[in-house]
């Protein structure tokens, strides 16, 4: 179910995969997602792949060798490839920001 067209590409040998450990994210735009967070704030990644999105989706990027999409939006549709979970307070406040958004999507529908 193509939700953000693109591709799935496992990172190449020459770095250590999986890509495990904290890592800092640029932020691409501005995004609600981020609201409160600083540019270049750390987060934990455990992963081998990366996404090449084929859209203008992406709101964070990496570097472990080469640039990479780390978070992306379209709509109300969110995804990151760190772990906010175990990216202790600023993974905390992505929980929190999507939260909200979520709670404000749910209050906007009829019968909300």
């Amino acid at each position: 179910m193509d939700l953000i067209p693109g591709r799935v590409v496992r990172f190449p040998v020459t770095k250590k995969v999986p890509h495990m450990g904290w890592n800092q994210v640029k932020m691409v735009g501005d995004s609600p997602l981020f609201d409160g967070l600083p540019d270049q704030s750390y987060f934990y990644f455990v992963h081998s792949y990366y996404c090449d999105p084929h859209l203008p989706v992406s709101i964070g990027v990496c570097d472990y060798g080469l640039k990479f999409t780390c978070a992306v939006q379209k709509g109300n549709l969110f995804g990151c490839q760190f772990h906010p979970e175990k990216s202790s307070r600023l993974g905390l406040q992505i929980l929190m920001n999507f939260g909200e958004l979520c709670s404000r999507q749910a209050a906007s529908e009829p019968n909300g």
